[in-house]
């Protein structure tokens, strides 16, 4: 026997637990949240003078109640847990283990601490402010050696296959290894990290479908890819006792079974397993949306009083961790042991970071730290990198896989162009066999030059020696130019604007030039630099030269007349025909060697 302070009030109420009532006299309780059938770890840190009690379950965050300001007294009754002395109502039903009493508040780091780690009596001697420990591995023997007690009324120690299950196999039991740090549990739910494969959902409608086309949904996309079969647990309260009073169960739009069928009730919890295919699972979910569809046959959701369709959902799921380190890597990037720059739920020491810098490749490419020009997930200086997959013939920094490369031939254009490999007459930096090949530019000589890089001096888009040897263009005088363009440039002289050079259309015979001045005769006279009094097209300078001197077309003794009528005068008007100045024999000499009498 001993003084006690009023422990505080449990209740097992609808197969949960709950903490209620008062805690040590004067001081308010807090009322906790409900605790399934699975192992909790509950602390509670009593404040008396700043009216203060704080709950602490499982470590988390406290749920803190205000009070008047109180004193924890000391009472003279028994120390018992589990059940107050003279209040039989308060009778536990559960399992407890690990009970402590300290005589001073603990922080919240120290509620932490000692939920994961063990109170040896070896190690109580360091721990003065230690009232009693009690772990029931030895008896019910206090750790201090204080306070041992004995059981009372029906209560016994047993062995719990949750509180010491050996998930891997070790011969050690999992709850100690996490105590004893061997195990890591980062999650605190007293099963190893490494043991934890299952991604759970439970839900619940407090409704019955009534018909085919009456769906409730419930929306499971946030589960993880199953690793295995997923079990699915459907629990339904409803009209489901007469023939044809069913659920349909779906996957998405697959259906999975048709429900209750056989063994359904009338208003009495009714409950089925089904397994859905880890391939059928992962396969609804890749369009980005999962759902668990329910629908019946037959039911009136009213039949029964308090109608309710519940589904709890266990999927398989790989242990990820890594890096080895024994803990999901979850917990690792969640505890902040490790980063997760690219928040892909991976650590970024295990995601690809090809230059070592302690960033993951796809973190510097997304953050747009790094260039990732051909989209295969690797900064583009790691592809470069000896050893890479791409090549960098320029040294710019950019793989040449992602340079422009017409041909195809692995080489980049602009390497070529610059060394010489390939060219680029019109200075669009496309070579000109691309030009070609894809159709910007034409090559109507098929000598791989585009023919807008050759001579074209009428812009028709034709080179000119193409034009010229085809025939389709004149080049009397053979250099290489057009004659239209030698005109149009004043190379070449065009008096008749035939498009015709003056000395060709001469030389060919296709104009009269009788004067010899490289001037066709027609234009002589339209420029006024002779005439044609007599009309027959024959400059009259020519005539006279011939020695037609009265311009009748006929060389005979009506010209003779008048030279000898101008005989020996100087510079005459007329008659002079070898220009020497005056009318001799010479001048007669011409006459009588073109005498041509008219008929």
């Amino acid at each position: 026997k001993g003084d006690s302070y009023n422990m505080q009030e449990m209740l097992f109420a609808d197969g949960f637990w709950t903490v209620i009532g008062s805690i040590f006299g004067a001081c308010q309780g807090v009322p906790s949240p409900e605790f399934g059938t699975d192992w909790v770890h509950l602390a509670i840190v009593v404040d008396g003078p700043a009216g203060t009690t704080s709950t602490y379950v499982n470590g988390g965050q406290p749920t803190v109640n205000q009070g008047a300001s109180c004193s924890i007294a000391q009472g003279d009754w028994e120390l018992r847990f589990g059940n107050t002395e003279g209040f039989p109502t308060t009778q536990f039903r559960g399992r407890l283990d690990n009970i402590r009493i300290w005589n001073e508040a603990l922080r919240a780091e120290e509620i932490r601490f000692w939920m994961n780690n063990r109170i040896t009596p070896e190690r109580t001697s360091q721990l003065p402010s230690l009232a009693g420990s009690w772990d029931f591995e030895n008896g019910v023997a206090d750790a201090t050696g204080v306070n041992n007690g004995s059981l009372i009324g029906n209560a016994t120690i047993v062995f719990d296959e949750g509180r010491f299950s050996d998930c891997n196999g070790d011969g050690a039991f999992d709850y100690e290894q996490i105590l004893d740090g061997e195990l890591a549990d980062c999650n605190a739910n007293t099963i190893p990290d490494l043991c934890e494969l299952s991604d759970i959902k439970s839900a619940r409608v407090d409704r019955t479908p009534e018909s085919i086309s009456d769906f409730i949904d419930f929306d499971v996309t946030d589960m993880s890819d199953a690793d295995g079969d997923v079990a699915l647990q459907l629990t339904a309260l409803g009209d489901l006792s007469g023939i044809g009073e069913f659920l349909w169960v779906y996957l998405d739009e697959q259906l999975l079974e048709l429900a209750f069928v056989d063994d359904g009730a009338a208003c009495e919890e009714v409950s089925t397993t089904l397994t859905v295919l880890a391939s059928e699972w992962n396969d609804a979910g890749l369009d980005g949306t999962r759902l668990i569809r329910i629908s019946a046959t037959n039911v009136e959701s009213d039949a029964c009083s308090g109608p309710f369709v519940a589904i709890d959902v266990t999927v398989p799921v790989p242990f990820e961790d890594c890096d080895g380190s024994g803990t999901w890597d979850a917990c690792d990037i969640a505890s902040g042991l490790v980063s997760d720059l690219d928040g892909n739920g991976i650590p970024d020491g295990c995601d690809p970071d090809c230059d070592g810098d302690g960033e993951p490749d796809g973190y510097e490419i997304s953050s747009g730290q790094a260039l990732d020009c051909n989209g295969n997930l690797i900064p583009d200086s790691c592809d470069i990198a000896e050893g890479g997959s791409s090549n960098d013939v320029d040294s710019d920094g950019v793989p040449d896989d992602c340079q422009p490369d017409c041909d195809g031939d692995g080489v980049p254009d602009s390497w070529e162009l610059s060394e010489g490999l390939a060219m680029d007459c019109n200075e669009n930096v496309h070579p000109d066999n691309c030009d070609i090949l894809e159709g910007t530019s034409n090559d109507i000589d098929s000598n791989g030059v585009p023919d807008e890089c050759k001579d074209d001096c009428n812009g028709n888009g034709i080179p000119d020696y193409w034009e010229i040897a085809q025939g389709d263009i004149a080049d009397c005088d053979g250099n290489d130019i057009p004659d239209p363009c030698d005109i149009a440039a004043g190379n070449l002289t065009d008096c008749d604007n035939d498009l015709v050079s003056d000395d060709c259309a001469i030389e060919d015979g296709i104009v009269d030039d009788c004067n010899e001045n490289g001037v066709p005769d027609a234009c002589d006279l339209a420029d006024g630099l002779d005439e044609d009094d007599n009309a027959n097209d024959i400059l009259d300078g020519c005539e006279l030269a011939r020695g037609d001197l009265n311009l009748d077309g006929c060389i005979d003794g009506a010209d003779l007349a008048i030279l000898l009528g101008l005989w020996g005068l100087p510079n005459p008007p007329i008659g002079d025909l070898n220009g020497d100045g005056t009318v001799s024999g010479s001048d007669l000499a011409v006459v009588l060697g073109n005498w041509s009498p008219c008929p």
